[in-house]
């Protein structure tokens, strides 16, 4: 049985209810072991984009790290954060008893109340994860002091019994625990690393892990996947994934990264003025929304793309028309 599903099943005290009941009904948290520590870890989303997706190409997926050093106590962990979010565990791993997982995130861009949240964990065996079933059950928060802090924590201690060490960040790179420490903040502005796409015959992938440089005028794209994404790109592995939906690779990556990777690719061209124009059949990259939104140009006897274009603005060459999100920005 493949480790996502295993996933869903693990934790009959975080069960999904039928639809229709109250909001916060089949919310309780595992019960944590005596000797264990609860540490609260939360973020709106993480600094790096997974080449990894959960149940859907037309979702963007956020990735953070979490390093857990070295020691006897057995530690019990709730991580939560705003985005679609895939957490890294790394080093002892063996010491975390369990980890519950919660997202605000239901959807490509937005949230309802009665759906399972977007998130998942890798490094991890399956029996050791928990979801939290809906968005309403513990609020996400990235500044402490806070009020939503505050709310979280006191359900955190109240459900567990236990004051939880607590780390919370905007953009997440990484969180050691339990010592609770952030990992600093990627690269700023002024310097990043090179982009290099390779094709490994199963698609393109963006790799940022280069030799650092300057940044160099007109090469917009690359610098706003760069500030976009300045953790990376993260290649995980999907078999090591446990989640809430199918781990998949994506076949076009998320966002800014996806619309390089289709520009070096050949598939779409930039004109002057910025916009992308469609020169054969695509899939739009996920997320597409906000700032990473773009305006594309459909020419005569090109192929409509698959998946959502978001935000973005589509104009149909042959039909003089656009096609686009109501907040889109045509």
């Amino acid at each position: 049985m493949k480790t996502w599903l295993l996933a869903a099943l693990a934790s009959t005290a975080c069960a999904f209810p039928a639809l229709g009941q109250d909001a916060r009904s089949g919310c309780s948290l595992p019960k944590p072991s005596a000797a264990a520590k609860v540490l609260l870890l939360s973020a709106y989303e993480g600094d790096a984009l997974s080449a990894t997706t959960i149940g859907s190409q037309d979702i963007a997926i956020r990735t953070a790290s979490i390093d857990v050093e070295a020691g006897s106590e057995p530690l019990y962990v709730v991580a939560l954060s705003y985005k679609p979010m895939i957490w890294r565990l790394s080093g002892a791993v063996e010491r975390v008893e369990r980890i519950v997982l919660a997202s605000q995130s239901t959807e490509a861009n937005g949230s309802r109340p009665d759906a399972r949240p977007i998130v998942g964990a890798s490094g991890i065996a399956a029996d050791k994860v928990a979801f939290l079933p809906r968005p309403a059950c513990l609020e996400d928060f990235s500044e402490v002091p806070s009020a939503e802090a505050a709310r979280t924590i006191g359900v955190v201690k109240q459900q567990t019994g236990k004051n939880p060490i607590v780390a919370a960040a905007y953009a997440v790179s990484g969180i050691t625990i339990p010592s609770a420490a952030l990992k600093p903040p990627s690269s700023g502005a002024d310097v990043r690393p090179s982009i290099a796409i390779e094709n490994d015959g199963k698609g393109f992938r963006i790799d940022l892990n280069g030799k650092p440089r300057t940044e160099e005028a007109g090469n917009a794209l690359e610098n706003d996947v760069m500030r976009f994404y300045p953790g990376g790109v993260v290649e995980i592995d999907t078999g090591t994934v446990v989640a809430s939906g199918e781990p998949a690779r994506y076949e076009v990556l998320p966002g800014k990264a996806g619309l390089l990777q289709l520009v070096r690719s050949g598939a779409l061209s930039r004109n002057e003025k910025g916009e992308l124009v469609i020169k054969t059949k695509i899939r739009f990259p996920a997320g597409l929304y906000g700032g990473e939104s773009a305006r594309f140009i459909l020419p005569r006897g090109v192929p409509a793309p698959a998946g959502d274009p978001g935000h973005s603005c589509v104009v149909k060459e042959e039909a003089g028309d656009t096609s686009t999100d109501p907040d889109a920005d045509c």
